[in-house]
């Protein structure tokens, strides 16, 4: 089974960092664009007509801290490693949770793309 990163109970690492690197990139990109705006003035009322971009920048950055959990995937690798062993099983919960934090990174993705596209009109 392949689902947000997970085949047959591993959690892939390698997903955090797209997901880390897409939001991050998306932040970084954002904060270019208000810049080049800001640097803009608007002759009429000599200031710049910079959008308002506080709510899809802290989606962007929810996205970024829930990739933190990327150290859930590593335990749940080093859970399951244990039952190889013998010991009991205890990947479930870390496997939950590195689920969840791949699904919180891509909704909150999501969130700041629709933000600042509304932000945008």
């Amino acid at each position: 089974m392949r689902l947000l990163g997970v085949q047959d109970g591993i959690a892939s690492p390698l997903l955090y960092k797209y997901l880390a690197a897409v939001n991050g990139g998306a932040a970084i990109a954002l904060l270019a664009y208000l810049g080049n705006i800001a640097a803009k003035v608007d002759c009429t009322t000599q200031k710049p007509s910079v959008p308002d971009m506080r709510c899809p920048m802290g989606a962007f950055l929810v996205g970024v801290l829930a990739c933190v959990a990327m150290t859930l995937a590593y335990y749940t690798q080093l859970a399951l490693f244990n039952t190889t062993q013998g010991r009991p099983k205890r990947h479930l919960p870390a496997l939950i949770g590195a689920a969840t934090s791949v699904l919180i990174s891509l909704t909150a993705f999501g969130v700041g793309c629709t933000w600042a596209v509304v932000a945008f009109r």
